[in-house]
């Protein structure tokens, strides 16, 4: 006796759960590829970041904003016309009546200025 007449018949060949793509497994698969896709998109993203920071001199870099860093000293200069010296950073020519406020001037003037130059100096090889 044949039991062929008790076998499910077959779905399509493309959805082997069937027809609807509210199905679990189908909106499952469906995420499954995007995570796949956002991995290889961050993948890449680092591999081009690591390679770009490669391709720098740190050691070069460095020594450039060491550089500049010391062309700044807080001292007293005078300005044509005044009496009385001014306190603050010779380089600039900027008064800082306090060292605390050059410091704030090194942070956020001189530092950033200083990593731009070192790292637009740098040839990418």
């Amino acid at each position: 006796m044949r039991r062929s007449h008790l076998r499910k018949r077959p779905r399509g060949p493309g959805r082997p759960f069937g027809k609807g793509p509210d199905h679990p497994i189908y909106q499952l698969a469906e995420k499954m590829a995007n995570l796949n896709a956002l991995e290889s998109m961050y993948r890449q993203r680092l591999s081009v970041l690591a390679n770009a920071t490669n391709l720098l001199d740190i050691e070069a870099v460095i020594r450039t904003v060491q550089e500049e860093i010391d062309s700044h000293r807080f001292s007293n200069f005078f300005e044509p016309g005044l009496r009385d010296p001014i306190t603050g950073c010779v380089h600039c020519r900027l008064s800082a009546p306090n060292y605390s406020l050059f410091i704030q001037h090194l942070r956020n003037d001189v530092l950033s200025d200083a990593i731009r130059k070192a790292i637009g100096s740098q040839p990418l090889s």
